[in-house]
């Protein structure tokens, strides 16, 4: 799975996080459950149904093994994933990142529509008016992930 990060942050950018071959650690169930409750039976559950708490615990985990966070840093990691606008962090698996390359680049440029003069009004009213895609995408992040953590 492919984790990426786009919300004006210190972390924006694309990483790996592949459960398969690397399975949860005892640190990375600590981290899921200090940043979003969820304990480790409860973890599929979660997943399925696109906790946005378990999103960002995932993208710390995916950080942390990146190299980008320390491991007594994880809570500010997440304070700051945190503050990013909902639809700023997406996964996607690795094939669909593979095949779908125009997904990412739309995340990229989220520049405003030449005669949407609200979306060039306020940063907010651009959150606002492209929430529907940004909501597609969350949602699509459930599923994706579905059978992750299994290994």
């Amino acid at each position: 799975m492919q984790i990426i990060i786009n919300g004006d942050t210190i972390y924006d950018g694309a990483y790996e996080l592949d459960l398969e071959s690397q399975p949860l650690t005892g640190l990375d169930l600590h981290i899921i459950k200090t940043v979003a409750g969820v304990r480790a039976m409860e973890f599929e559950e979660a997943l399925g149904a696109g906790d946005y708490d378990l999103q960002i615990a995932l993208s710390v985990i995916a950080l942390y093994r990146a190299g980008r966070v320390p491991r007594e840093q994880f809570k500010r990691a997440a304070d700051v994933l945190l503050g990013a606008a909902v639809g700023a962090i997406e996964s996607a698996d690795d094939e669909e990142a593979e095949a779908d390359p125009p997904k990412a680049q739309e995340i990229e440029s989220d520049s405003p529509e030449p005669d949407g003069d609200e979306t060039s009004a306020s940063s907010g009213s651009a959150s606002s008016e492209s929430s529907d895609s940004r909501g597609d995408t969350l949602t699509h992040t459930g599923p994706l992930g579905s059978g992750i953590g299994s290994g």
